[in-house]
């Protein structure tokens, strides 16, 4: 993370809004009389790579420089990162209608644990970068950046070659999972 992030700092930032979604649901689970078993333990693990996921995208809308003038980097993902959230804490969810407790459980921790990472990388990651005073680099496109947005450029003005590539893109892919029966 340090390659990326490229400051101690904001490595401290992003290992906290990481971890404290965890901490505070194992607190929810105290506090509400649960317990861990064999299976809810994974909890844990899901938490983190979630939490994980969420503020890698967090701290990429601060550190990247590519905000919106004017506009707070949040406001640009906001709505992309909340609706990514409610689907993740939907499907947890869909787990509370099975039959089988533990698997109830399990559904109802992850989708409290979901919603509790959006939560820690909205609050931990704007406030840590103001209190450390971070500022963006200015951004810099590099070779890979440069060649894909130029494919990306070719694409768009020739739509029925990107038609034609995704097809056998599609094709390749159905022909590779035909070997797996």
């Amino acid at each position: 993370m340090i390659l990326f992030l490229r400051s101690a700092e904001l490595v401290l930032l992003a290992s906290f809004s990481v971890f404290a979604p965890v901490l505070w649901l194992l607190g929810a689970i105290a506090t509400t009389g649960y317990c861990l078993s064999s299976f809810t333990t994974l909890l844990l693990p899901v938490t983190l790579t979630v939490a994980l996921t969420t503020t890698i995208y967090t701290m990429n809308a601060y550190v990247s420089g590519h905000a919106t003038p004017g506009r707070e980097p949040l406001a640009d993902i906001a709505v992309p990162q909340t609706l990514c959230a409610m689907t993740n804490c939907l499907g947890y969810a869909s787990l509370v209608f099975t039959p089988i407790p533990v698997i109830q459980q399990f559904g109802l921790w992850a989708t409290a644990g979901g919603a509790l990472t959006l939560l820690a990388a909205f609050y931990i990651v704007p406030i840590g970068i103001r209190l450390i005073r971070y500022q963006p680099r200015p951004v810099v496109e590099g070779r890979l950046d440069h060649r894909l947005g130029a494919l990306g450029r070719w694409m768009l003005r020739r739509p029925r070659m990107g038609a034609i590539s995704w097809a056998f893109a599609f094709l390749v892919c159905v022909a590779g999972s035909a070997g797996f029966r």
